[in-house]
């Protein structure tokens, strides 16, 4: 635990946006169903999940001279592989220009996530959750599988996400000692919400936090992410980053988050 942080700064807990995602999809690459190219300049994941999420370019750190040639080679890795993909801009990218190169090659600005951090010393109560919430850790194939059905349905992704990610996260694994940890929400019995833990060699990230609509403002999702913080906070990290969307802004500041950066995605256009 040598280098877990503990500096909860605004301009650190932004770096560490950054390293969670890029550890998360290591991680991600690094398993059975991936490949993972990982250097100095950048680090490229690839899962077979059709979101771009899963597939893509972070913490890319390139000598101007080297850009154009970095995103060429990417793209033409990503076209062989027929994926989506994207790539990642965090709050410090090399070059300064890095969007321009990008949009200069043919990729145009997609997703935006804020990201957010917390002190994990002081973890909020968040808004209460409904009578009779359930929460497991996913620990079996059955459960797993139930785990990415929701989360799928939660986000409204396509149906053909559900087989290639339910084997990525199968190759995952869910063993007690690993540094991923999946959790999911019942409510009467049905499977209503999902929420990820990464445990990184830095900080943890929260990911997958998925609600299906008939379950939503009702506290559900804020619960999932309380548990994962706690357990977080248990096994001794002190800083949790995530993502958060226009919507979950609010709910994740009741927890003590708080809006230190922006997550730009670049993918091809028209992908």
């Amino acid at each position: 635990m040598a280098h877990i942080l503990t500096d909860t700064s605004l301009p650190t807990l932004a770096r560490a946006v950054e390293i969670s995602r890029s550890e998360m999809l290591r991680n991600y690459g690094r398993s059975p169903r991936g490949e993972c190219y990982e250097g100095a300049d950048l680090l490229r994941v690839y899962t077979g999940v059709p979101e771009p999420f899963f597939n893509g370019v972070l913490r890319a750190r390139l000598a101007p001279e080297r850009v154009d040639e970095a995103i060429d080679a990417a793209t033409a890795y990503f076209a062989e592989k027929r994926a989506v993909w994207g790539w990642v801009v965090g709050p410090e990218p090399e070059p300064a220009d890095l969007e321009r190169r990008l949009v200069a090659r043919g990729l145009v600005a997609g997703h935006a996530g804020t990201g957010m951090g917390a002190d994990l010393e002081a973890i909020g109560e968040g808004c209460p959750p409904p009578a009779g919430l359930e929460i497991v850790r996913v620990g079996d194939a059955e459960t797993l599988a139930t785990f990415v059905a929701t989360y799928v349905a939660g986000f409204g992704m396509a149906a053909a996400v559900v087989a290639p990610m339910t084997a990525l996260e199968q190759s995952a694994g869910w063993g007690e000692g690993l540094p991923y940890r999946r959790f999911l929400g019942f409510l009467g019995g049905q499977p209503v919400a999902t929420t990820a833990l990464f445990l990184g060699e830095q900080v943890a990230g929260i990911y997958h936090v998925s609600t299906v609509p008939a379950a939503r403002r009702q506290g559900i999702g804020t619960a999932l992410t309380r548990r994962a913080l706690l357990e977080a906070r248990a096994a001794g990290y002190r800083v949790a980053v995530l993502h958060a969307s226009e919507a979950g802004r609010r709910i994740y500041r009741t927890l003590g988050f708080r809006e230190c950066t922006v997550l730009k995605e670049y993918v091809p256009a028209g992908g």
